[in-house]
């Protein structure tokens, strides 16, 4: 059973979540919380299947992250912003790399389980 939405579907879905997150992300000063919140990107990005739409939720999430922090009139010291932003992409491209790493495993085995069925 193919538990994966089509690509369409989830393009459109992830320019919607996309641009809710970044109203919300310029809505606030505090950055570390709104740019959590592009995790969800990476999310969708692997219920696709594909690696390469998984790497392009990641790259969209850090520049829409960036963008978020050049728009936004932050009253926080800078070093404060910088370091949010900064963990921000961390957790942004640790969330990719395990997630692409899992569904890597997750496809071998069902080939193994398919070989051995067949």
């Amino acid at each position: 059973m193919n538990n994966r939405l089509t690509l369409p579907l989830i393009i459109f879905l992830s320019l919607l979540l996309a641009l809710l997150i970044l109203l919300f992300d310029m809505s606030d000063s505090y950055g570390i919380v709104e740019g959590v919140a592009y995790i969800a990107l990476i999310l969708l990005g692997l219920m696709s299947g594909r690696t390469g739409y998984v790497y392009v939720m990641a790259v969209s999430g850090t520049v829409l992250s960036l963008i978020g922090y050049l728009i936004t009139t932050e009253v926080s010291p800078w070093w404060v912003i910088l370091a949010n932003r900064g963990l921000t992409v961390l957790v942004i491209w640790i969330t990719a790399v395990l997630g692409i790493k899992a569904m890597n495993r997750e496809i071998n085995l069902r080939k193994v389980i398919k070989e051995r069925e067949g």
